[in-house]
């Protein structure tokens, strides 16, 4: 029996891990995961190749090709460009080769200099004929005229995508795709009926923050700033006047974004004299980190008119704080906003679209149960099938009120 396994190669500054995930129903299992720090190209060939062994030996087969994922920095050079492209349609209904025949349109006209495509991404399709109509998915067999399709271009520097292959095929095997950790961040965490909807991904990383576009699951726009995590630590360590560590154990016992105490959370001696330090004072500089990297955000947003109004998922290292989603939303001057976890469910009707965590489900039962579901998906790598196991009765009902299995949709 053929086994769906997913390898892939993610290439960062002064690092390189190999991960192998094998999709089984669908539930994700991580089979192998392994980074070795090092920009030396003879031995980062050489990890891969060596990883690769201990995957085949696991698995008791043999990986042929991989994906390769790569960091978003200036180096690579990610540039993402909208293209509208009009044919008209060969027969009197839509076939995938007239969606080709566009897409090469696109292609042919995007020659961006040092760069090269990575990838393709139709975003919207328009089918004109007695009438006009818009489409999300590609309209095959639709009758009409005329075909136009927006397509998103995603091109990298030939000099990074040349090396990754390099280093890859020197290991004895092929790349099957090269993507970015823009592209791969938001299919994380952003439910397919919120990207088909229109979400901004905003992902807060150690070092830097990536803030992507999607739009009927294509990215569509994407940026990233040099600010971090890390510099949230540095500012505590700095104020508090400890040390990096002590920082970052007290943002992870204490930091919260709804209202704190004026419990004393830390002392430290400044000549004879003690200075304390409380939890508001904590949060205080939590808070202030998060809206700059809102204001950021919010600068690179206002700039698409259109994207306003689009669902903000916020992931990363502050994802677990208290009070985040509130924060947020005032932050961004956006009702919805979502926090991705592990296991969540994006429940969206015509008016709203929310995320609740299973925590948050539980304590909220009642109050969503009257709620008007026209979809519920799961994000991995966790299932309906799953949580039907727990032993919390009232779940499984409530699942089996909504339709159970069949009502997963993509």
């Amino acid at each position: 029996m053929q086994r769906n396994l997913i390898t892939n190669v993610k290439i960062s500054k002064g690092a390189i891990q190999v991960i192998c995930i094998e999709k089984i129903s669908t539930e994700l299992v991580e089979i192998f995961n392994d980074t070795k720090w090092t920009t030396n190209p003879l031995e980062q060939t050489r990890f891969i190749k060596d990883s690769i062994a201990r995957i085949n030996k696991a698995i008791g087969g043999k990986i042929k090709s991989v994906v390769a994922i790569v960091e978003s920095n200036k180096k690579t050079n990610l540039e993402i460009k909208m293209f509208n492209k009009e044919i008209a349609i060969a027969s009197s209904f839509v076939t995938q080769d007239d969606i080709n025949n566009v897409i090469k349109l696109a292609e042919a006209q995007y020659q961006p200099s040092g760069q090269e495509v990575i990838l393709v991404q139709p975003v919207r399709y328009v089918v004109s004929g007695i009438e006009k109509k818009s489409y999300n998915k590609a309209p095959i067999n639709k009758n009409g005229k005329k075909l136009k399709v927006k397509v998103a271009l995603s091109s990298i520097s030939k000099v990074v995508k040349n090396y990754v292959k390099e280093i890859i095929e020197n290991a004895g095997l092929s790349v099957s795709q090269i993507l970015t950790d823009a592209h791969v961040i938001p299919q994380a965490t952003i439910s397919n009926s919120a990207i088909a909807e229109g979400a901004i991904s905003v992902h807060i990383g150690m070092k830097r923050t990536y803030v992507t576009v999607n739009v009927n699951s294509a990215t569509i726009s994407t940026f990233n700033l040099p600010l971090g995590f890390i510099n949230l630590v540095e500012k505590v360590s700095e104020y508090f006047e400890c040390s990096l560590e002590t920082a970052r154990n007290l943002i992870k016992v204490y930091g919260k974004l709804d209202k704190g105490s004026d419990e004393i959370i830390f002392t430290t001696q400044k000549g004879l004299k003690s200075v304390s330090f409380t939890q508001n004072n904590l949060n205080s500089i939590i808070g202030q980190f998060v809206n700059r990297v809102a204001a950021y955000a919010q600068a690179f947003i206002g700039k698409h008119e259109s994207l306003k109004k689009l669902s903000v998922v916020i992931s990363g290292e502050i994802k677990n704080f208290t009070g985040l989603k509130e924060f947020t939303s005032k932050s961004f001057s956006s009702e919805f906003v979502s926090i991705y976890k592990p296991l969540m469910f994006i429940a969206s009707n015509t008016k709203n679209l929310e995320t609740i965590g299973t925590e948050e489900f539980i304590r909220r039962y009642d109050k969503v149960i009257g709620k008007d579901f026209n979809t519920i998906v799961m994000t991995n790598p966790n299932t309906i099938d799953t949580l039907r196991k727990t032993k919390t009765s009232f779940i499984a009902r409530f699942i089996n009120k909504i339709g159970g299995k069949n009502v997963r949709t993509t």
